[in-house]
């Protein structure tokens, strides 16, 4: 565990790439200096925008950055199935979410996740269904709605 500095400067170590081509590869995302703040810890808390570029160049997921980090705990597999379909369903919402996600502890997002799952379950109750979707939550077969 260590800051997120250091945990994008060991993976970028590991995958034998340069402050230089982690900025190459983000097509510009990145800048040399920016990364270089970064890893030096005089950048703490890198935007969504930063993370998910320098997740994908150094191929691996911004919460398994955060989690490394310390920033978050390790993943519970259930809440993230259930996080997973409730983003897929709703692309929207995924900002807030992945912001949730890194802030709030694992009980604090299950109650995020139930009070979600109810306004849905509502929501289909009183209108069905919006346009012959799927179901938001997998907790439900399709033929239910």
């Amino acid at each position: 565990m260590g800051s997120i500095g250091e945990v994008i400067k060991q993976l970028r170590k590991q995958r034998g790439y340069t402050q230089g081509q982690v900025e190459t590869f983000s097509k510009g995302k990145i800048k040399r200096s920016y990364l270089s703040n970064l890893e030096a810890g005089n950048i703490t808390m890198p935007s969504q925008d930063k993370l998910r570029a320098l997740a994908e160049v150094l191929n691996t997921t911004v919460r398994e950055i955060l989690t490394r980090a310390g920033v978050i705990e390790s993943p519970d597999p259930d809440l993230e199935a259930e996080i997973a379909a409730f983003i897929q369903a709703n692309p929207d919402l995924g900002d807030i979410l992945l912001k949730a996600m890194r802030i709030l502890p694992p009980e604090d997002m299950r109650e995020v996740l139930e009070y979600a799952r109810y306004r849905v379950e509502r929501y289909e109750e009183e209108k069905g269904c919006p346009g012959g979707r799927r179901c938001v939550f997998p907790l439900r077969s399709e033929s239910q709605c």
